[in-house]
């Protein structure tokens, strides 16, 4: 996966390098003795790499479940990076010797370079840390429903196999979102499945029964809760 990672960011300066061969092998005669040149050049090549490096290891630090990051880093990359070329072409290769527009247009590119990459990863960043809460919340009918369908591959009896296997699917089709506000109910649900757990092999059938109607009570309780917070 890393060095999948690392490809973009090989074929982007092996792209730059290319273009700057091109650019010096075309460019008129006496072009390179202007300052309006190396300007446009240095923001148009070497900035533009930097500013493209720096977003790229932005996004490749990301784990995983939060790969949003790097289209959005080669979307910044590719657009900005392809307006730094149009101008530098632009500037390297007309007959234009006055520096301040050029350093006033390469300004107002950079700022809202700066303010495009800044929104973008604070939004990047906003989805990854509510997809992942999104991931932590839901884990708790998951591991519940897991924990379930232990019990049931060790329920004897039949009485005992169908009143469980209606739990699991009752927690299997819960409300999935948790809740702060739910932290109490839940952790006497997962006392009462772990419960179930130490009695499913040495208890009476009773006992098991009673225990999971207990659960189906504190699983209904959760659920109503869950709904009063719609």
């Amino acid at each position: 996966m890393k060095k999948a990672r690392i490809i973009p960011f090989i074929s982007l300066f092996i792209v730059l390098a290319l273009i700057t061969t091109l650019i010096f092998l075309t460019i008129p005669d006496g072009r390179t003795d202007t300052t309006v040149f190396w300007i446009a050049w240095s923001f148009a090549i070497p900035f533009n790499l930097v500013v493209g490096t720096i977003l790229h290891f932005w996004s490749c630090k990301k784990s995983a479940q939060e790969m949003v990051h790097m289209p959005i880093a080669y979307y910044l990359i590719i657009t900005f990076g392809i307006i730094y070329l149009v101008v530098g072409f632009i500037f390297m290769y007309l007959p234009i010797k006055k520096t301040l527009f050029l350093i006033i247009l390469e300004i107002i590119i950079t700022v809202a370079y700066l303010l495009t990459a800044i929104y973008f990863m604070f939004g990047a960043n906003y989805m990854a840390k509510d997809a992942k809460h999104v991931r932590q919340k839901v884990l708790f009918v998951k591991m519940l429903t897991a924990d379930l369908e232990d019990c049931l591959l060790r329920a004897k009896s039949g009485a005992v196999r169908s009143a469980l296997q209606k739990f699991v699917d009752d927690v299997r089709f819960s409300d999935p979102m948790s809740d702060p506000s739910l932290d109490g109910i839940e952790q006497q649900l997962s006392n009462t499945v772990l419960d179930l757990s130490m009695k499913i092999d040495s208890a009476s059938e009773e006992d098991v029964l009673a225990v999971i109607k207990q659960g189906e009570l504190q699983l209904q309780s959760r659920n109503r809760r869950c709904m009063m917070l719609k």
